[in-house]
């Protein structure tokens, strides 16, 4: 097992990314997630994100970025699982719930789930969580919670309407594979 102590159940982080350089505010991004992994004795890290940059980084995953800086900083003996196919919000919490799921049957359970996401895209964070992890939000005996970093420099308005958008895309299937279509493409200029 790979629980700490005998009938503990694990504290496992979410961690939504952001790109792949590491020179920017993705940094401060992953030093909240060391900052409050330690100070709430975070254990797992499940890292989301894919290629999202593929021009100035290609064959490199947001995941892997994260672990190559986050691997010596949180406390010893934590263990990380790689989710390297995400490109958005929606992905992150998709991918990241069934990350989550294996988690939550190989550890025998997970006490708390902390979502790490920058603030301007919180809010579609929780929606999307609440569709795709529903069994960790308050209502049942789990607990999750958000932990948020600002940086973002995208106009607020641009992001109410993609809110919007993925609202509509958990309704309609379509809309979501429509947006990964564009992101993929993006993802090679970038």
């Amino acid at each position: 097992s790979f629980l700490e102590k005998e009938g503990e159940m694990a504290k496992v982080a979410v961690v939504f990314l952001y790109g792949c350089d590491i020179n920017s505010p993705l940094k401060w991004h992953l030093d909240n997630v060391v900052r409050v992994g330690i100070q709430r004795d975070i254990k797992h890290y499940i890292l989301c994100g894919g290629e999202s940059q593929k021009s100035r980084f290609p064959g490199i995953t947001e995941a892997q970025v994260a672990y190559d800086y986050l691997q010596g900083r949180v406390p010893f003996g934590s263990k990380f699982y790689l989710e390297e196919e995400s490109l958005t919000t929606r992905d992150n919490a998709k991918n990241g719930s069934r990350k989550l799921g294996e988690l939550d049957f190989e550890l025998g359970g997970v006490s708390e789930v902390c979502v790490f996401v920058e603030a301007l895209r919180a809010l579609k964070a929780r929606i999307h969580c609440a569709h795709f992890m529903p069994q960790f939000f308050p209502r049942s005996e789990k607990n999750i919670r958000f932990e948020t970093e600002s940086w973002e420099q995208m106009d607020p308005a641009k992001e109410a309407f993609a809110t919007l958008y993925d609202l509509a895309s958990l309704r309609f299937p379509l809309l979501a594979n429509l947006f990964n279509i564009w992101r993929k493409i993006r993802s090679r200029f970038i």
